[in-house]
């Protein structure tokens, strides 16, 4: 429902809302900030949230909303790592400036906040601790040998506090009913397809 001009309000548009506005004057953008800001899960996916924003197609809105994230950096990056899902860990937060766009087609990638090195560790923990059946297969499907011997752990007391290899103090549990398949996938990575062949063969032969 709300705007930065009357130029965003359309007399014919596909979508009827386009067709009214309430105009947000300047000196309450801050305010509209911290309470629109995503912070927690909403309805729908956190880029459908950002992308459906009106306000994000204008340049002072979108200074405001920059300059609001870096002046809060620090809060808002602890406040997301405690309470955010997935969703929004995988919109809101990038590795490097480079990765903020002033005119993406999508809007969420117009802005971002960087994760300093000092709050990665504790970023990916909790990323990982909120990854669900599907979040663990996939990557159980499609990472490589050293992604698989790193990074899945059996229990919660395998991911160490403080320890000289960085990759010990985060890591994926793996539920019991995906063991089978990680084995089958790590076991894929380690042998040859022709051990298997010679196994097949040489259970053929002892039956014959």
């Amino acid at each position: 429902m709300f705007v930065m001009t009357e130029d965003n309000i359309k007399d014919y548009a596909e979508n009827t809302y386009e067709c009214l506005g309430i105009v947000l004057p300047e000196d309450l953008l801050l305010q509209y900030i911290i309470k629109w800001f995503p912070r927690k899960n909403t309805t729908t996916s956190s880029k459908e949230f950002l992308n459906d924003n009106r306000l994000l197609m204008n340049d002072t809105f979108r200074n405001a909303l920059r300059t609001f994230m870096n002046d809060s950096k620090t809060e808002l990056i602890a406040s997301l790592i405690q309470n955010s899902s997935i969703d929004i860990f995988n919109t809101v937060f990038v590795m490097t400036e480079d990765e903020i766009k002033d005119n993406a087609e999508n809007r969420y990638e117009c802005f971002g906040l960087v994760i300093a090195d000092n709050m990665l560790q504790t970023a990916l923990r909790t990323y990982f601790k909120q990854l669900n059946t599907e979040d663990i297969e996939a990557p159980i499907c499609t990472g490589g040998r050293d992604f698989l011997n790193k990074m899945f752990v059996m229990t919660k007391e395998d991911i160490k506090d403080k320890i000289d290899n960085q990759f010990e103090c985060f890591g994926i549990v793996i539920p019991c009913h995906l063991l089978q398949q990680y084995i089958e996938k790590l076991m894929d990575d380690i042998l040859p397809s022709s051990w298997y062949y010679c196994k097949r063969n040489s259970k053929d032969r002892k039956r014959g």
